[in-house]
């Protein structure tokens, strides 16, 4: 149950990546609502390491984009493994959880984005 829920979360993690970087290119759905691409322009213009920081992780960069969502769905992951009380492993396991749950997610998320592209 852990390791397919697992593997559902990774899976799931990578496809939403994907869906929400294509959902904020220009004249896609949440640039014509949110005007994504004038708030990335705005930061990459702004030139400070927190707004160039800001450009990169909210769209600027599709590294930097998987990798920030894979890291907020890690959260949501552990939140929900939680709620299960499924007998969790310890915290060190969590860690090396991590370090497998967010590169794997990121990885395939790229690798989704160049398939489908």
């Amino acid at each position: 149950m852990f390791l397919l829920t697992t593997l559902l979360f990774i899976t799931g993690n990578a496809a939403l990546a994907f869906i929400l970087y294509m959902s904020i290119q220009k004249d896609q759905i949440f640039d014509l609502v949110f005007k994504w691409q004038n708030m990335l322009r705005e930061f990459d213009l702004a030139g400070t390491t927190n707004k160039l920081i800001l450009y990169k992780i909210l769209g600027g960069c599709l590294l930097c984009f998987s990798h920030f969502i894979s890291f907020i769905g890690f959260w949501l992951y552990l939140l929900f493994i939680l709620e299960l009380n499924a007998g969790f492993p310890a915290f060190w396991m969590w860690i090396i959880i991590y370090f497998i749950y967010v590169p794997t997610s990121t990885t395939l998320s790229l690798y989704i984005h160049k398939l489908l592209k």
